[in-house]
């Protein structure tokens, strides 16, 4: 059975589950944090193979919930250049199963690599619930109201790397394998972009290089959308 993270910030404290039995394994008080979205969770293993605690990483705005005003339709329309997005970051917990009451959690890597902002990942499906490497998000040029860039992270080298077009605003970059691929990153990422002037257009971005292979405009104006998701044509 697969572990996956839930998390209760009200009361500052990670709780796992099984998943279909919803028992209890663990509760583990962390310090405060404020999220909307987690990334991915895996089990740490040690050198004998004995699952040791769990980890999972989450898009961390740092217990600030001034985000939820901040994300106020009013708010985003009245932009006049200074740099009010409220600071997120790749928050990443570890979750000991030796009876331990206290978790860690910390920022995965510098959040200036990503512009201090976090927020709409994806990852390659075949590591959900895998230890991994590469997280695909929406990231920040600042100064900013809403996230403008599209950036990879990766998690081991502890880098990014971004895409931007001023006056843009992308869709949560979707990770899709090359069909047979074997290596994370081999693959594309696809977002739904709505242009400064009002257009749209869905960018495919090569995952491993993060640079434009192609783009294809709509023939309308597109608002700007939340998730994405991408369905194989023998689906």
């Amino acid at each position: 059975m697969r572990r996956v993270l839930a998390s209760r910030s009200i009361l500052v404290s990670d709780i796992v589950l099984v998943l279909g039995l919803l028992k209890k394994v663990v509760s583990v008080e962390v310090p405060p944090f404020m999220t909307f979205h987690f990334i991915n969770a895996y089990e740490e293993k040690d050198e004998e193979g004995r699952v040791t605690a769990i980890i999972a990483d989450c898009c961390k705005h740092n217990a600030n919930t001034s985000i939820h005003d901040n994300l106020r339709l009013h708010n985003l329309r009245s932009f006049t250049g200074e740099d009010v997005l409220i600071d997120s970051r790749v928050g990443r917990f570890r979750i000991p199963l030796d009876g331990s009451p206290f978790g860690e959690l910390e920022a995965a890597l510098d959040p200036e690599e990503h512009g201090r902002s976090m927020d709409m990942c994806s990852i390659n499906p075949a590591h959900l619930g895998k230890e991994y490497r590469y997280t695909y998000a929406c990231g920040a040029r600042r100064p900013c109201k809403f996230s403008n860039t599209l950036t990879k992270i990766d998690l081991v080298e502890k880098m990014a790397k971004n895409w931007y077009e001023e006056g843009a605003v992308p869709s949560e970059p979707y990770f899709v394998p090359r069909p047979g691929a074997v290596k994370e990153d081999d693959g594309v990422t696809i977002s739904m972009v709505s242009s400064k002037d009002g257009s749209g257009y869905v960018l495919v971005l090569d995952a491993k290089t993060f640079k434009e292979i192609a783009r294809a405009k709509f023939p309308y104006g597109l608002p700007y959308g939340l998730h994405c998701c991408w369905v194989p044509t023998d689906k």
